[in-house]
C-alpha cells in the first residue's frame, strides 16, 4: 500500500493510535517494505506530535479515529506529511482498508539489512523534548532471541501484554510473535488484570514494575478470580521492590518465575535478565538486583574517565551488543557522549557483585548530593516501600540552604491508612543512615508515571524550582 504511494526504502511512516490489533500489522507492513516505523504516543498533545513529526518528517500517518481531529488541528504545522491514512472513514483521509485492498498480497522486493533502521522510537522525555531512537533490524532481532531465549516463551504461551505498543514494548511484542504465541494485548488497567488472566487463561505476563506495584496496592478482590493458570512474569523498567515482589508471589498462588531486568529503549531493551523463583522469595535471595547479561552482550561498571571498576564498586552502567541502537536521530552531538567506542553510556549508576548480578542504584541525575555524600534515591524509596501504610513513593533532591540538596519523600499512603510526617522520618531513621533519612516529607494521591509505568520525577522537582 504504502509503496503504491510512492514511498520509497528509508522513507518515514508514523501512526497515531490506542492499543488495537492492527498496531502490530503497522509495525510489521511498514519495516516489511523497508521504511521505517515511527509509532506515536497518543497521550501528547498538539505540541509534542508538532515536534516529533517535524523533527523524523515522515511521508505518511496512519489515524486512529480517535484521533483525526488532533492530527487535522496541526496540519498545517506538519508540511512533510503528503499521505493521510485513517482507520474510519474520515474527511480527507483515504481509508485504510481501502488501500489494503488495492495492494498486491505479494511481499515487496525491497532488499533489507540487519542495519538498517526499520523503527524510530521516541523515549518518554523524562529529562526534555524526546529523543528518536534509532532501532535496527539487527537490533529488534537481537532483542527477540535475547527475550525468547532468557524467558523460555513457546507457542503454547498464551502472553498478556497489559501496555501500550507505541514505546519500544512494540518491538519487543514482534519478538514475542516470532515463537508462535498467543499475545493478547490492552492498555494496563488493574481492574482487568485478574479478569484478563481467569478470561484467557493467561501463562505469562509482560510489564513494567510500577503497573505491578500498583496493582498490588489496589483494593481489588484478586482471590474472587481463578489465576492458575500463570506461572510467569517479566518485568522491566525499574527494579522490583522486594516487598511488591513478595506479596506478588503471594497473590498469584501457581507462580513459579518472576523475571527481573535492566532494559533501555537504547538496547531495544533488554541489557540484564534473570529469574527470580518463588523458592528464592521464600528464602529471601531476592535482593533487588536486575539479572545477568543478555546474550551477545558486554555490560561493563567504569568511572567518569572511563575506566573498568571492579565487582561491589558503583560506576556508570555501559553495554555493548548487537542490541544496541544506531544512534539518536539527527544528534550528531549526543551520540558522540552516549555511544562511546561501541558503548552504550545508559547515564545509570549500579555495580555487579561476585555472582554477577547487576543492582540498578540510580540514574545519575536522580543521585542527590546532601552536604558532601551522595544519596541514592532508589535506595531511600527501597526503605519508604518497608512502611506498612505506604502504597508508593519516589524520592528527590531539592534546593536547600545548609547542604545544598535535602532528600525529600513524596508518598502515596495505602487506602485507609494515616501517618505523619514525623512517623516517616523516624521509621527511615531507624533503617539509613542520617544523611540518607529524608527531611521532608508530602502527601500526593498518586505519582506522576508515564507510559510505561517510570515515575515522572522532573514532574515533582518543578514544584520546588519556582
Amino acid at each position: 500500500m504504502l509503496l503504491n504511494l510512492g514511498l520509497e526504502k528509508g522513507d518515514r511512516v508514523a501512526f497515531l493510535d490506542k492499543t488495537c490489533p492492527w498496531y502490530l500489522e503497522f509495525y510489521y507492513g511498514i519495516t516489511l517494505g523497508g521504511l521505517v516505523a515511527v509509532p506515536l504516543n497518543y497521550r501528547l498533545v498538539e505540541r509534542e506530535l508538532i515536534y516529533i513529526i517535524n523533527n523524523c518528517r515522515p511521508k505518511a500517518i496512519i489515524v486512529g479515529s480517535e484521533y483525526t481531529n488532533i492530527i487535522d488541528s496541526i496540519r498545517s504545522h506538519i508540511p512533510t506529511i503528503k499521505h493521510f491514512i485513517s482507520m474510519e472513514p474520515a474527511d480527507g483521509y483515504m481509508l485504510y482498508e481501502s488501500k489494503i485492498k488495492e495492494s498486491s498480497p505479494l511481499e515487496p522486493n525491497v532488499e533489507i539489512s540487519a542495519k538498517d533502521l526499520a523503527v524510530i522510537s521516541y523515549t518518554s522525555g523524562t529529562t526534555s523534548m524526546p529523543k528518536g531512537v534509532m532501532l535496527s533490524h539487527g537490533n529488534i532481532s537481537a532483542n527477540a532471541a535475547n527475550e525468547n531465549l532468557s524467558v523460555c516463551i513457546t507457542h503454547d504461551d498464551i502472553v498478556y501484554y497489559p501496555a501500550p505498543l507505541f514505546h519500544v514494548m512494540g518491538c519487543m511484542a514482534m519478538g514475542m510473535l516470532a515463537t508462535g504465541c498467543t499475545l493478547v494485548f490492552e492498555e494496563y488497567k488493574a481492574e482487568k488484570f485478574y479478569e484478563r488472566i481467569q478470561q484467557e487463561s493467561i501463562t505469562k505476563v509482560v510489564t513494567t514494575a510500577g503497573p505491578l506495584t500498583m496493582l498490588v496496592n489496589s483494593e481489588i478482590n484478586y482471590k474472587q478470580y481463578d489465576l492458575s493458570s500463570l506461572r510467569t512474569v517479566i518485568t522491566g523498567g525499574s527494579p522490583m521492590p522486594g516487598k511488591i515482589a513478595t506479596e506478588l508471589f503471594n497473590i498469584l498462588p501457581n507462580l513459579e518465575v518472576m523475571y527481573v531486568s535492566f532494559a533501555q529503549t537504547e538496547a531495544s531493551p533488554f541489557i540484564t535478565i534473570d529469574a527470580v523463583t518463588r523458592q528464592d522469595i521464600l528464602e529471601g535471595r531476592y535482593n533487588e538486583h536486575s539479572g545477568r547479561e543478555v546474550f551477545l552482550t558486554r555490560v561493563k561498571i567504569v568511572d567518569d574517565q572511563d575506566n573498568d571498576l571492579p565487582v561491589g564498586h558503583r560506576g556508570e552502567i555501559i553495554a555493548r551488543g548487537p542490541n544496541v541502537m544506531l544512534g539518536y536521530w539527527e544528534m550528531p552531538e549526543e551520540n558522540t557522549q552516549t555511544l562511546r567506542e561501541g558503548w552504550l553510556h545508559t547515564n545509570d549508576i549500579g555495580y555487579f557483585d561476585s555472582n554477577g548480578y547487576l543492582y540498578v542504584v540510580d540514574r545519575k541525575k536522580d543521585m542527590i548530593l546532601s552536604g558532601s555524600e551522595n544519596v541514592s534515591s532508589k535506595e531511600v524509596e527501597s526503605v519508604l516501600y518497608q512502611h506498612p501504610a505506604i502504597a508508593d513513593a519516589a524520592v528527590i533532591g531539592v534546593s536547600d540552604e545548609k547542604w545544598g540538596e535535602r532528600v525529600h519523600a513524596v508518598i502515596v499512603l495505602k487506602s485507609g491508612q494515616q501517618e505523619d510526617p514525623e512517623g516517616i522520618i523516624k521509621f527511615c531513621r531507624e533503617n539509613l543512615a542520617g544523611y540518607k533519612t529524608p527531611r521532608s516529607i508530602e502527601f500526593i494521591s498518586d505519582l506522576p508515571r508515564n507510559a510505561t509505568g517510570k515515575v515522572l520525577k522532573n514532574r515533582l522537582r518543578e514544584k520546588y524550582k519556582k
